[in-house]
């Protein structure tokens, strides 16, 4: 993938100057037709978070596990920049902090000046049907980048007129919203979807902080989960 120049506002005239050479499409013959992408992103999780790291004698993730027993677990890769938006936006551009310079959570530039050179940028303009669900966290999101949008985040009960009780976790609301991405797709086409997960991030200002699905406590009923010495401080 070509990684674009998002300049910092004292390069920014200097390289707006220069002309990128063009992406170069690839030619897919019949038996080398494009995949279809499911991006599953975390948030704010530990290095023994995942049952399959072994990292932990006391979280389970079973599914997760299974997953990783299919495929390739990178067990050496690390975050650059362990803040929410800052990562969102290198996963997005493919570039560190220090390249993408979104600092604050507004508006990036990238939005408007190289979005065709992100990721879903580069798909949606070769041929790809794009999603995102869940977490974004930078303001004012402009859906026209996408071809599917459903945004939201720092709650984990998020008040609904569908479900009983008058509410739905912000992780079965992630998952009820990917599954209309799937339902309503064209069928002939291509497609990438980010699911970005609100949970396991703490509610920011609540007492309790975390508020789990009812489901997941089965898991834990003979445990007691040991509390971070930096979650008192």
């Amino acid at each position: 993938m070509h990684v674009p120049v998002l300049p910092s506002s004292s390069q920014h005239h200097h390289v707006s100057q220069q002309q990128d050479p063009p992406i170069p499409v690839p030619v897919l013959s019949q038996s080398q037709q494009p995949l279809n992408i499911l991006l599953l992103y975390a948030d704010d999780w530990r290095h023994d978070t995942l049952g399959a790291a072994e990292g932990s004698a006391v979280i389970q993730t079973p599914f997760l596990d299974s997953l990783a027993k299919q495929g390739i677990r990178f067990r050496y890769n690390c975050v650059t920049t362990s803040i929410c938006w800052i990562s969102r936006a290198t996963l997005v551009t493919g570039q560190h902090y220090s390249r993408h310079r979104q600092k604050v959570v507004r508006p990036p530039v990238y939005f408007y000046e190289y979005w065709n050179e992100t990721f879903p940028g580069l798909l949606k303009d070769n041929g790809y049907y794009v999603g995102h669900v869940g977490k974004w966290q930078l303001s004012n999101f402009p859906a026209q980048f996408y071809n599917f949008s459903r945004q939201y985040h720092g709650r984990h009960w998020i008040p609904s007129k569908r479900h009983l009780g008058g509410r739905v976790h912000v992780t079965k609301k992630n998952e009820e919203d990917s599954l209309e991405f799937l339902k309503t797709r064209p069928k002939d086409t291509p497609f990438c979807l980010t699911v970005a997960f609100y949970a396991t991030h703490a509610e920011d200002h609540s007492k309790d902080q975390f508020h789990p699905q009812p489901e997941s406590m089965t898991l834990y009923v003979n445990d007691t989960v040991p509390i971070s010495p930096s979650a008192t401080q």
